[in-house]
């Protein structure tokens, strides 16, 4: 599979669209139109690191050295809530993780009451 094929699978995979990554990362939108249609076009280095970042896999995944995307969402509720998560300003972002961390603090807290 080809380095932009992967690429777009995870684009799907993670319910992503071009524009919306084009959009967070700065690369213009014809990158991602042109792999489409030639999947063998080529990426420089920095844009592969901002994608990868993007889409919290390593680039050795992007690449194809590892099969499975350690950082990568599997899980179809995982992928939801980053689909949503993606939309929200930064101040929304620190809020929601901020209640996560509140809920996770309270969940071991139950757990060593009970223990």
């Amino acid at each position: 599979m080809e380095f932009s094929e992967r690429i777009l699978q995870c684009f799907e995979e993670r319910n992503v669209k071009p524009s919306e990554v084009s959009r967070a990362t700065g690369i213009d939108k014809s990158t991602f139109t042109k792999w489409k249609s030639n999947p063998t076009s080529k990426l420089d280095l920095e844009n592969a690191y901002k994608i990868a970042s993007y889409l919290h896999v390593s680039l050795d995944y992007l690449v194809g050295r590892e099969t499975n995307s350690e950082n990568g969402l599997n899980n179809p509720l995982e992928n939801e809530m980053m689909y949503f998560f993606r939309r929200l300003s930064d101040a929304d972002k620190r809020n929601i993780v901020s209640y996560e961390k509140y809920i996770c603090s309270n969940y071991r807290a139950e757990a060593k009451e009970t223990v």
